[in-house]
């Protein structure tokens, strides 16, 4: 009996501490999820200007590459690559005396035919001479003029004649090095104004006409924009590249920009009304889901959406959104559906 009694004083003692232990261990109050800070933009209709960009290389809108059609020897070379020109400079001497020699004597054949032309027509008239004699001396007469339109062309090819103003691009002949005929001399480009050759491919072609604006950027100038338009355009597809060629024309105040030189265009290619616009960053993907989040009286909503065209900047929104919503544009990727937010500022 008495061992009983000692064994029901344990178990109550037991029980005591145990329930002593319990009312001594500290309360963990129950975490709560914190509340994030967004801002949001308000959906509305706007204009949007869908854009492309290519790349292409700058070259000068007149180019001009001269040919001693005669050959011969470099006598002389009057200029340098780099350097500007003027139309009608000479830049160099290729067989030029022999070249000269050639064209004087053509002028005084062409001279010698031209009279005898005059007189048979003379004669004709006076019952001297024959129509047939009259055709031959124009025939003579047209072949020497002929001849000497080749000479004229032969001799400017010697002394390296630019037809336009720019600069010299390349230099192809060595002083004293003979060349054979119809070798190129000089290479002059006019850089005034300048161009970008593109392709753009047939599904981006909707909307680019003549006169479409771009811009135009180089690495070598970074910060700086050249602005230009479509000056032309092919309306059949390039078989070599599937693409439709076109050229962008730029002023180049200061001749900056260099043949050459690989440049980036971002082209305007058509203007869509009433579309929703939202901020790239602004659209969320997860595996085959693209989403925005959508804030609702202090909660975001996942909402799937269907994105269209795009800029640098902005995406149209084709089908998910209606106007007058609060799309999150920063703080998006911080919360879940359902998250209850606090709205810190609007984007414009």
């Amino acid at each position: 009996m008495e061992k009983t009694m000692k064994s029901l004083l344990f178990l109550t003692c037991a029980v005591l501490l145990v329930g002593c232990q319990k009312a001594d261990k500290p309360v963990v109050p129950e975490k709560k999820n914190p509340v994030v800070r967004i801002e949001v933009m308000v959906t509305k209709p706007t204009t949007f200007a869908e854009v492309g960009v290519y790349y292409g290389k700058l070259a000068g809108t007149e180019n001009a590459t001269l040919v001693s059609v005669i050959g011969g020897r470099v006598d002389a070379i009057h200029t340098a690559e780099g350097a500007p020109v003027s139309a009608g400079q000479s830049l160099g001497r290729v067989n030029a005396e022999k070249a000269g020699s050639n064209r004087d004597l053509a002028a005084l054949n062409e001279k010698i035919t031209k009279e005898n032309l005059d007189r048979q027509r003379q004669f004709l008239k006076e019952g001297n001479a024959s129509q047939i004699s009259v055709d031959q001396s124009e025939l003579a007469w047209l072949g020497a003029k002929n001849a000497l339109i080749d000479a004229q062309k032969a001799l400017e090819g010697a002394l390296c004649i630019t037809p336009i103003s720019g600069v010299v691009t390349r230099r192809f002949v060595e002083l004293y090095k003979e060349l054979p005929p119809g070798s190129p001399t000089f290479s002059v480009t006019s850089i005034d104004r300048m161009k970008v050759s593109i392709g753009i491919p047939e599904p981006e072609i909707a909307g680019v006409t003549l006169g479409n604006t771009a811009e135009v950027t180089v690495s070598g100038s970074p910060g700086t924009t050249w602005k230009g338009s479509i000056s032309r355009l092919s309306h059949e597809l390039s078989q070599d590249t599937l693409t439709f060629d076109a050229e962008v024309t730029i002023d180049n105040p200061g001749q900056k920009l260099l043949p050459g030189t690989t440049a980036t265009v971002t082209l305007q290619r058509r203007t869509l009304a009433n579309q929703i616009l939202v901020p790239s960053e602004a659209i969320l993907a997860s595996g085959q889901e693209t989403f925005v989040m959508v804030e609702k009286d202090g909660v975001v909503h996942k909402t799937a959406v269907v994105t269209g065209p795009s800029s640098r900047t902005q995406t149209v929104i084709v089908r998910g959104l209606a106007t007058g919503q609060n799309v999150v544009v920063a703080g998006n990727n911080q919360v879940s559906d359902g998250a209850q937010v606090v709205v810190t500022g609007s984007a414009p």
